[in-house]
């Protein structure tokens, strides 16, 4: 979210956001494209703690964790 608001994006909260690629995004506000995917990239692999998505072999624990569980001998 940081790097799309430093790009002046405010996507957060935007109705068709999620309809948008990268390259719709950038087109759409006149934005390098590369750049943009660029500066994404880093702070991806920075890992500074601003994504709230988890990642690599915690994603499946936390998916787990989220999921609601049945009393057991309970069948659905």
């Amino acid at each position: 979210m940081r790097v799309i608001l430093q790009h002046g994006m405010l996507c957060v909260g935007c109705p068709i956001a999620s309809f948008h690629t990268v390259s719709d995004a950038a087109r759409e506000h006149d934005l390098d494209e590369h750049q943009l995917r660029r500066d994404l990239e880093a702070a991806i692999d920075a890992g500074d703690g601003t994504s709230s998505l988890p990642r690599g072999p915690r994603q499946s624990r936390a998916v787990d964790a989220a999921r609601p569980r049945r009393p057991f001998g309970v069948r659905s």
